[in-house]
């Protein structure tokens, strides 16, 4: 009780101190909303009123997933449900634990803002009597307070929200409910309304697209917060916000009139989305917004005449266009890789009471040549069970030693390692955290792993080191083409493994290394699973230029990478391509905050996947990764995954 006191002398303190130093001309707003209140007037809006000469007081009432129904429930029972985030003079404190009506009371409101649930918006039967009560509630309080209402917007369309279920993943569906539940509103409350919906939708008709959510629902911290923002000063105002020349650091210039223009005519027409003309990006503006082909649309000729027609079936993808991909990314992006070969495989070591008795781990010398004098050291753990285990395999970048404290593994030999150009060293146990090799093992996966140096070094511009010397030297492959292929030849070990059941093995790389997991999984189809942890761009640029991304050359094939750097050219599109040449497996896909562009790819390489029928559920998630170390969360989540898209065979 006496935190609670403290915490409310504390704000009353932080407001009246705040208030000496405010302009007449002040605008007080409470949004009673959620994350989607949060993405909208956190960030931006207080800035974007300063700079044209306006004072915002701005509250926030959230609660994660908020409906109307339980706004209302907590108004009612004075619920100490809210974090209670205020903005005055351009500072931000938060208040836990907060009720409705201290936050009504807490200042007198200009306006106040209202929200349904964003699964739930497009739904107007979901609205009452919740809604009805809630207005009379805060009228109560602040009976002069101008009343709007938050048009949320639709998810991306691959969104894996399970509320886009509701309008059957369509966007445009979900959009369409949305104005219409909103409008609804309006006409019956008189609310004026802040058209965040239309607005997203009026970006995603631009060179944009889909890059405006982090997750496929939330919007992302530049051009989605940022259109929502405008949206809101714009309507609140009544003032056009095209010449506002403030915008995030993370956001270019050309990003920023994108969502200026996008936003002023949701405004102007809230209900019905505009078409701005802003679709084709102009020629040299090489750090402009990506517009990904549609990889199931028709193909023409410089002539206009249809070589490929539009796909409709999983054997025109197969037999086809899937080809077509993968010797496109192998000319451009990846480069030419080796034949593997036989199998040839030495069990260095068996211990079958390893992690406490919980697992057996072999160590084995995978052999890429008939000399026997190169290899990777695979690194293998399986649970002690009945069953033969699935299994993640994936590189590690210093050595099996890193990966767990167990003193029976080998230590890499760096002498020997040094002649392929291996520069890391790395201790016992140092990266145990990044794989959570207890917890796999617990919920009944095995791991399988080896040092990527054990194929090629990230690092190499010379074309001598990792596998080139031991092939035909015309090969063009680089280092992500000589990971995947390494982890390839590592399957090619486990299928025959008496403990490892060979049709759910699922390969996992976190950052640059799972780029060379994805192209593994699209070049061999024998991975039931692929996980691509973290990936990340550069500040947010999309499409990223190569040398922004990558500090040599390496890891693509050289030639068309020293191509790309020295003439200025964007990273080749390939994430996308990737991601579709997955399915119909199942695909994970993570990334950082500033990895919004992923959203766009995951848009279009859902596309392929549905070719496989719209009652086939989506094996295909994307989600938002926190920071930037792997850890258990995301080992959870991928677990999570797997154990619906991979499970075991019926018996």
């Amino acid at each position: 009780m006496n935190k609670i006191r403290i915490s409310i002398i504390s704000l009353v303190l932080f407001i009246a101190t705040s208030s000496l130093s405010m302009a007449q001309d002040t605008l007080r707003v409470l949004a009673i909303g959620n994350s989607f209140s949060q993405d909208a007037v956190e960030q931006n809006l207080y800035e974007i009123a300063a700079e044209d000469g306006k004072v915002f007081v701005i509250g926030n009432m959230y609660i994660g997933g908020c409906s109307l129904e339980r706004h209302i429930n907590n108004a009612l029972t004075d619920k100490r449900d809210y974090d209670y985030r205020k903005i005055v003079s351009g500072v931000k404190r938060e208040f836990k634990r907060t009720t409705l009506d201290e936050a009504l009371r807490d200042e007198k409101w200009d306006v106040v803002s209202l929200q349904q649930v964003s699964g739930k918006s497009g739904m107007p039967a979901s609205y009452e009597p919740y809604l009805e009560d809630l207005v009379n509630y805060v009228r109560s309080y602040v009976p002069d307070a101008r009343l709007v209402w938050h048009q949320t917007w639709a998810y991306a369309e691959a969104s894996v929200h399970p509320d886009f279920n509701y309008y059957d993943n369509d966007r445009e569906k979900m959009y369409a409910c949305i104005v219409n539940a909103s409008r609804l509103a309006c006409e019956k409350y008189g609310f004026g309304i802040i058209p965040c919906g239309t607005a997203i939708q009026n970006l995603r008709g631009t060179d944009d697209g889909e890059n405006c959510t982090r997750d496929g629902y939330h919007l992302n911290h530049s051009v989605g917060r940022y259109t929502a923002a405008l949206t809101w000063y714009a309507a609140l105002t009544g003032r056009s916000i095209l010449g506002i020349s403030y915008r995030p650091a993370i956001l270019s210039e050309r990003r920023a009139s994108l969502a200026r223009k996008a936003a002023q005519a949701a405004v102007e027409s809230p209900y019905a989305v505009s078409d701005l003309g802003l679709r084709s990006r102009p020629a040299g503006d090489q750090m402009g917004i990506s517009v990904l082909p549609d990889l199931t649309a028709e193909i023409k000729d410089a002539d206009g005449k249809v070589i490929s027609p539009k796909l409709r079936s999983i054997r025109a993808w197969d037999s086809s266009r899937r080809p077509s991909i993968i010797k496109s990314l192998t000319e451009k992006n990846f480069g030419t890789a080796a034949e593997r070969g036989e199998v040839n495989a030495e069990i260095l070591s068996v211990d079958v009471k390893a992690l406490g008795g919980a697992a057996t781990c072999k160590q084995i010398r995978v052999l890429y040549n008939e000399k026997g004098n190169r290899y990777l050291t695979l690194l293998l753990y399986t649970p002690n069970s009945k069953d033969k285990a699935p299994v993640f395999l994936g590189l590690n970048r210093d050595g099996n030693e890193t990966v767990t404290a167990d003193t029976k593994v080998l230590r890499a030999d760096r002498n020997e390692l040094s002649r392929y150009g291996v520069h890391r060293t790395g201790t016992r146990g140092e990266a145990a955290g990044e794989w959570q090799l207890e917890e796999l093992i617990a919920r009944g996966y095995g791991l399988a792993t080896f040092c990527a140096d054990d194929a090629a070094p990230d690092f190499d511009n010379s074309g001598v080191l990792g596998l080139k010397p031991l092939f035909d030297k015309k090969l063009t492959w680089g280092c992500y083409a000589q990971w995947a292929w390494a982890l390839s030849k590592a399957m090619d070990y486990l299928v025959s493994d008496e403990d490892v059941d060979a049709s759910r093995v699922a390969l996992v790389g976190s950052g640059k290394h799972s780029v060379s997991a994805l192209w593994a999984g699209a070049t061999d189809e024998r991975f039931a699973l692929v996980g691509a942890v973290g990936m990340q761009s550069w500040r947010d640029m999309v499409p990223e230029q190569i040398q922004h991304r990558f500090i040599t050359p390496a890891v693509y094939c050289k030639a068309q990478c020293s191509s790309c750097i020295s003439s200025g050219l964007v990273v080749p599109e390939a994430e996308y391509k990737l991601f579709s040449l997955i399915a119909p497996r199942a695909l994970y896909v993570s990334a950082y905050d500033n990895a919004a562009w992923l959203g766009t790819n995951v848009t279009e390489a859902a596309r392929v996947y549905r070719l496989w029928g719209p009652k086939t559920p989506a094996k295909i998630k994307f989600s938002k990764k926190e920071n930037k170390d792997t850890g258990a969360e995301d080992w959870n989540a991928l677990m999570d995954f797997a154990d619906r898209w991979m499970p075991a065979p019926r018996k």
